[in-house]
């Protein structure tokens, strides 16, 4: 598969503004700019909706050729791709933090949400709490795992309606009205199976949607005339609604509108005028699903053992920048020795399902 370099990069820098976000406390009340963390980074969190639209536009990417894409192709490849390095961070998290039960970690390396009757869209995380946002990703995996074994040609199609039916019928029933907000829940209807109604009727899935269809659609980008203004006005747009906040939350209409404009922005640059090969933004591409993982690990480490860490007394960007370079370094170390082994143990599988099996006729 050829990578998209756009897409490559955007990857990199969604994982990184994710750790940002959740390391901007040690910016703010140090310097005279008092919010400095949160002036740069409240809008972090952005980067899982990023990664959502993203995912939409590279499971599209990834399942172009229908002879190497049969389900238990593709379900045994995005297994050894996700699940490795979740199940070996939360371990490791798990026994940084004692304050979860064995019960709980089990929960949550199923890839089930703690509490499907707190907040949405992260219904309590996950022990290792950046997880929460792969329950999402499993469920338009299985989601679209389905439409592969019903036509690979109209995978597209089926998919979509699979994820948005559903999550229709979910909404009316159960609240008669229909909502695109992140925080949407059935709320407290006392079926044991709620957690999974919440996951169906979750608006963040139609972020999925989003990216499909711009895979579908960036190949045209070529005959868009002044392709340059508007990628111009498509990046400032995302970039000037993070800064200001402008609807501010997770959602295909918040968050996932900045998203979707940036990847369209950047897409339909790199589609007219090409993007040169940059290593540093290459390289955190291949790390950051290490990186959206395991810093979270970092910062427990730090936090446990901070009295034996001079540069983690004092805040501010000496910190910042060293919780940074820490998740970086641990991260490259999973991308190298744990993700792309099991990566490619999984292709390896994934080819030998593909072989043709022998037959003997009289």
């Amino acid at each position: 598969m050829k990578k998209v370099k756009s897409i490559h990069y955007l990857r990199g820098v969604a994982a990184l503004l994710v750790v940002a976000y959740h390391n901007k406390q040690y910016l703010n009340e140090v310097y005279a700019q008092k919010d400095l963390g949160d002036l740069l980074f409240i809008s972090g969190g952005f980067g899982v909706d990023l990664f959502f639209i993203i995912s939409g536009f590279i499971i599209m990417l990834s399942s172009q050729k229908k002879e190497t894409n049969s389900p238990i192709n593709f379900m045994t490849r995005r297994f050894f791709r996700i699940y490795p390095v979740f199940f070996i961070c939360t371990i490791l998290f798990f026994l940084l933090n004692p304050v979860f039960t064995e019960s709980e970690l089990l929960r949550s390396l199923f890839l089930l949400h703690l509490d499907y009757y707190s907040e949405a869209p992260f219904f309590g995380y996950n022990v290792l709490y950046p997880a929460w946002t792969l329950t999402f990703e499993v469920y338009f995996y299985f989601i679209f795992m389905l439409a592969i074994s019903l036509s690979h040609k109209n995978r597209l199609l089926i998919s979509v309606i699979a994820l948005i039916v559903p999550l229709l019928l979910i909404q009316l029933k159960f609240s008669n009205s229909l909502s695109l907000s992140s925080k949407f829940t059935i709320g407290d209807t006392g079926h044991w199976h709620i957690g999974f109604l919440n996951l169906m009727s979750s608006p963040m899935l139609l972020e999925f949607v989003y990216g499909m269809f711009l895979y579908i659609i960036h190949r045209k980008f070529k005959y868009i005339k002044n392709a340059k203004a508007i990628s111009f006005l498509l990046v400032s747009f995302g970039v000037c609604s993070y800064f200001y906040q402008f609807r501010f939350g997770h959602g295909p209409l918040n968050f996932g509108l900045w998203a979707a404009s940036i990847i369209t922005g950047v897409l339909l640059y790199e589609v007219n005028f090409g993007l040169r090969e940059n290593k540093i933004l290459s390289k955190l591409g291949d790390i950051s699903y290490s990186l959206y993982l395991s810093h979270a690990i970092v910062m427990l480490f730090l936090i446990n053992f901070k009295d034996f860490i001079p540069l983690y007394e004092k805040p501010g960007f000496s910190k910042f920048s060293f919780i940074i370079a820490l998740s970086l370094f641990l991260s490259f170390f999973i991308y190298k020795y744990i993700e792309t082994p099991f990566i490619n143990i999984g292709k390896t599988i994934s080819k030998r399902l593909s072989k043709p099996t022998l037959t003997y006729s009289e």
